[in-house]
């Protein structure tokens, strides 16, 4: 009874994942390229925003005022779940402390509550700075990491996608992290799974590390064990950014700072409640059930928009 009701989430959140790809696909076909990300920050409209209007039966796509940042809508609009954002194998999170969010900007207090989802944009091969190095396989060096089909700023055609769109990750399945509240101040703060401000380490998916990557060995190869440290020629680590680490809930983290430098480093993992994998959709829109196994070369390739590597499946 179990697995049919594992087996019964697990293709609801397919459908799910389905839908917001083919939502991407029809803002495609009204404005010539692919949802923009703005580049970290507060401010600006994320990918989830800019394809509201296009998702079939959105809660917020009507309550959304485009006149209003959305920061200051965190509240009243984002503070409800909208169920296609989210997958039934994980529990809803609403954010409950966030630095910085107040009614009057006067940067004290808190009214970011806004809900969390679990669909994650596919931001390339490796960190969230997308031309830092990384292991490239096929020249056997370290290389700079491939965008995937989102950079901070730019508005990506699919001309641009020189991969093929069935060659190449749109979106990855996440887990949503519980946040502390407003007592435990930065210490709570745990930003995996926000999708309506564009800040670092909340919806960019890489992938550098494998699906539901776990700490490397202390002696930096393989998975499992207990080294913070990322082994790109693995594929093992925590994720590294705002976020607080719970092995408990299989959301390992390496906490980052708020600063620049650190940014250029942060990295997220795709993951998820499922047995043995995460769900994703190519940008023909396109999904699969991609295992935790799978070759990380291959794991690589897919999520490059223009790598130009050749994937055995």
């Amino acid at each position: 009874m179990q697995a049919a009701r594992e087996a019964a989430r697990r293709t609801s959140c397919q459908n799910k994942i389905r839908q917001l790809a083919i939502a991407t696909q029809n803002y495609e076909s009204a404005h010539g390229s692919l949802p923009g990300e703005p580049g970290g920050g507060l401010d600006g409209l994320t990918f989830y925003i800019h394809i509201l209007p296009y998702i079939e039966a959105s809660v917020l796509a009507d309550l959304y005022d485009p006149s209003v940042q959305p920061r200051k809508q965190l509240r009243n609009v984002f503070s409800q779940p909208d169920p296609t954002m989210l997958c039934p194998s994980d529990q809803p999170v609403q954010v409950l402390y966030a630095k910085g969010f107040d009614a009057n900007n006067s940067g004290t207090g808190d009214t970011a509550h806004d809900y969390k989802g679990n669909y994650g944009i596919n931001w390339g091969t490796g960190y969230y700075d997308q031309s830092r190095p990384l292991w490239n396989f096929v020249t056997q060096s370290n290389q700079p990491g491939e965008p995937g089909p989102f950079q901070p700023d730019k508005e990506i055609e699919l001309r641009r996608i020189t991969d093929g769109t069935s060659n190449t990750l749109l979106l990855i399945e996440m887990l949503a992290a519980p946040t502390g509240g407003p007592s435990e101040g930065n210490a709570g703060i745990d930003r995996r799974g926000r999708l309506w401000i564009p800040a670092t380490a909340s919806h960019q998916i890489s992938t550098l590390l494998l699906p539901n990557s776990s700490p490397c060995d202390s002696g930096g190869g393989g998975r499992g064990g207990g080294s913070t440290t990322l082994d790109p020629r693995t594929g093992c680590g925590k994720d590294r950014g705002f976020c607080i680490d719970r092995p408990d809930l299989g959301l390992h983290c390496d906490r980052g700072s708020d600063g620049a430098g650190e940014a250029a480093g942060y990295t997220l993992a795709g993951r998820s409640n499922h047995s043995g994998g995460v769900n994703a959709a190519r940008c023909d829109a396109s999904v699969e059930f991609v295992t935790s196994d799978i070759d990380l070369a291959v794991w690589r390739a897919l999520g490059s928009r223009a790598g130009n590597e050749v994937i055995t499946e």
